[in-house]
């Protein structure tokens, strides 16, 4: 047998093994292991000698330790792991690329967004310009055509009474000259 000391193969494992069991930190070494980045070694070695091996079985490894046991569970965790990563790693990479790709055109979406935004505000000032210079337009034209009736009655009226001014000066001038 050989003991994979996190990361680090020994042949002679007892007096290893021995130590490695009675270290403090042993326990939060394990639940802390780098399971993202095992050697494709190690591994190779786990799947070749320890998986398939018959006696490498949690209720076989139970009768002997209940330690050896939790050891057993999480070896084939770890390989049921390793073995999930291998598939899931590389989709992992492509999501990341895609999240990253997904943030940077909805960044552009924003700041598109926001320029609509201030494009649709200078559109609304706009057409309240335009609007108020219709108004303006509008009251103006109507302005023109009133002034424009006004001023064909007044010369109508200045026309009428053109014969008359003839009439009076004609008239004053006799009672002018009938009173002198």
């Amino acid at each position: 047998m050989i003991l994979i000391n996190l990361g680090k193969k020994i042949i002679d494992y007892w007096g290893p093994s021995k130590k490695l069991l009675n270290d403090m930190n042993f326990l939060q070494n394990l639940k802390e292991y780098n399971k993202d980045n095992i050697d494709p070694e190690v591994m190779k070695e786990i799947r070749a000698k320890y998986i398939p091996d018959e006696n490498f079985k949690p209720q076989i490894v139970a009768k002997a330790s209940s330690a050896a046991e939790g050891l057993c569970k999480w070896v084939i965790a770890l390989d049921m792991y390793d073995a999930v990563n291998k598939v899931v790693g590389p989709k992992k990479e492509k999501l990341e690329g895609a999240e990253r790709d997904f943030a940077e055109t909805m960044a552009i979406l924003n700041e598109k967004r926001a320029q609509v935004r201030k494009l649709e505000e200078k559109l609304l000032g706009l057409q309240s310009k335009f609007d108020e210079a219709q108004r303006k337009k509008d009251q103006l034209e109507a302005d023109v055509k009133m002034c424009s009736f006004k001023l064909e009655k007044a010369q109508k009226l200045l026309g009428g009474l053109g014969g008359e001014k003839n009439r009076w000066t004609t008239r004053a001038a006799e009672l002018q000259f009938n009173y002198d």
